[in-house]
């Protein structure tokens, strides 16, 4: 059995049609996921870092953002399916502290798997995956992706968005989606 890592905003759920609605919303602005071709928003929209940061917060806080995202295809059902097998499943994230109890109860409302493993990072993700032995991380970050190709032993894996093409994959494998990353980990499971 193997040791899975999980990072939950753009590989379980839709992070990113969230808070496009939300800017769109907030900002009277027309922003499309096409459109995000950086992980760090602000560099290719009109939006500043600061604007970027405020409505960040306010999406989930005050919005509670981090409480009703949707599922991406295939994750929970993915997710079972580790389970089922009797792997050991962590999931990883980088959101901040204030969306704990938002993260909690959006793990319970969808039925996780194994959501007692939810943990934190402060910063890198790195000393959690080595701390826990994760034998497979799957990350979108272009940082973390990076950064967990050179200082873990881990297989990587990098969710594929025009955010992170750029990224040389000589280290890593990139899917499109959870049948990608189910089939590479031949896990057996309908999508």
């Amino acid at each position: 059995m193997k040791t899975y890592g999980i990072d939950l905003d753009g590989v379980c759920f839709d992070f990113m049609g969230a808070f496009i609605a939300w800017l769109n919303g907030a900002l009277d602005m027309t922003l499309q996921k096409e459109e995000i071709t950086s992980y760090y928003w602000h560099e290719t929209t009109d939006v500043t870092k600061e604007q970027f940061m405020v409505e960040f917060d306010k999406f989930g806080e005050e919005g509670h953002g981090y409480r009703n995202l949707d599922l991406l295809p295939g994750a929970l059902e993915g997710l079972n399916r580790l389970d089922e097998e009797g792997h050991k499943i962590y999931y990883i994230t980088s959101r901040p502290l204030y969306a704990l109890q938002d993260t909690i109860d959006c793990l319970e409302e969808h039925g996780f798997p194994q959501r007692e493993n939810l943990h934190f990072a402060k910063g890198s993700k790195s000393p959690l995956i080595k701390k826990f032995g994760v034998d497979v991380f799957i990350d979108d970050s272009p940082k973390t992706v990076v950064e967990l190709t050179t200082e873990t032993r881990a297989t990587i894996y990098c969710r594929n968005y025009k955010f992170n093409e750029h990224l040389d994959d000589t280290f890593f494998t990139r899917v499109n989606g959870w049948d990608e990353f189910l089939a590479a980990e031949k896990v057996n499971v309908q999508l």
